[in-house]
């Protein structure tokens, strides 16, 4: 049984981990492309950032310092959701409740 535990730990690390490192690779461009627009001028239209796109390094640079907020985001959600699982395990083992029967069977035996 502890085996199977720190196997579930484990596994949540690993999947939240990844869950954090998703995050960021598909919320950066989509961040990146905002700021463009934000500090562009004012008189630029909202379909703009595609043709500005190889002004700024091409496809490529809208991944550019994606570095640092993809480490700091695996491991913030491996420990976040990690901890939550395990409380959550915590929880249902000590404070487990028979669930109640449904409504209307319960005078059936």
């Amino acid at each position: 049984m502890e085996q199977e535990e720190e196997m579930t730990a484990l596994r949540d690390l690993l999947a939240d981990g990844i869950a954090g490192t998703a995050s960021v690779i598909v919320g950066h461009p989509f961040d990146t492309i905002k700021v463009r627009l934000q500090t562009s001028a004012p008189s630029s239209s909202s379909s703009s950032w595609g043709v500005a796109t190889p002004k700024f390094g091409g496809f490529s640079s809208l991944f550019r310092g994606m570095g640092a907020p993809l480490s700091a985001a695996a491991v913030i959600h491996a420990l976040i959701c990690s901890a939550f699982g395990e409380s959550s395990r915590v929880w249902d083992e000590y404070f487990s409740v028979e669930p109640p029967p449904p409504p209307g069977l319960s005078f059936i035996r």
